[in-house]
């Protein structure tokens, strides 16, 4: 019986095959049957892995994180991003976090100023007070700390200086109908908030992420804050509108 990885071999093409229909095919062609179980596409999804280290397999991400598969160049370990044109261009893994380090300091720095903006003009000097309780707490303990911290290279001139996506999420769920003009619908906008947070806490903490983490991640953002570019501040629907 042949194995994973010679069935794969003899499978990819030039073209481009999605990740789920080539284990399928390869699990179904050693086996002689139907249909795929998952027991066996993940054995045959580390065959296809082992492909990739040695370069005889090259993956394939498109701007939403799905996985396709061609054969290799002899190039170990190739990922290359699917443009919606369908040019191709390399990226390699640190060119990913390093971009995805970029995008979370360019939106919470944006977050800060568009947040504070919206909660001066109504609440005026006592914005800071329709911060939730535990977020604030979280944020003036930290300020706090990282004043007696001369390794600390933010400046600690207000409760914002430390805050990162969640907290801000968490301002705009109690504070909904001051930010509902901006960003339109609550259950998207706060959802893609939650899951980009998560992945920024990932990157930041330098917890290992797959390369479609990063992808969606930076795309997230990057669209996100197109559309307060294109749009200016108010938007007529959610920020996250085709992300």
């Amino acid at each position: 019986m042949a194995s994973y990885a010679e069935i794969l071999e003899t499978q990819l093409t030039n073209e481009w095959i999605p990740e789920q229909k080539i284990l399928s095919s390869a699990v179904c062609e050693k086996y002689n049957i139907s249909r795929a179980g998952s027991k066996r596409t993940n054995s045959a999804k580390s065959a296809l892995k082992q492909l990739h280290v040695v370069g005889t397999a090259t993956k394939g991400l498109t701007t939403e994180g799905k996985v396709y598969w061609r054969s290799g160049n002899g190039d170990e370990n190739s990922i290359m991003i699917i443009s919606d044109e369908e040019s191709y261009v390399s990226y390699s893994t640190s060119f990913l976090i390093s971009r995805a380090r970029k995008n979370i300091e360019t939106l919470e720095n944006f977050l800060v100023d568009f947040t504070i903006e919206k909660l001066t003009s109504e609440y005026s000097e006592s914005w800071e007070t329709k911060i939730p309780d535990r977020t604030f707490e979280k944020l003036d303990q930290q300020r706090r700390r990282n004043e007696y911290n001369k390794w600390i290279n933010v400046p600690q001139d207000h409760i914002f200086c430390n805050a990162n996506i969640t907290d801000f999420a968490d301002i705009y769920r109690q504070e909904w109908q001051l930010f509902k003009p901006t960003f339109g619908d609550k259950e998207i906008t706060l959802g893609k908030l939650k899951e980009i947070g998560y992945l920024r806490n990932a990157i930041q903490h330098n917890s290992e992420l797959e390369s479609r983490e990063y992808i969606f991640f930076n795309t997230t953002v990057e669209r996100f804050l197109a559309g307060f570019q294109n749009k200016n501040t108010d938007l007529n629907r959610t920020p996250f509108s085709g992300v």
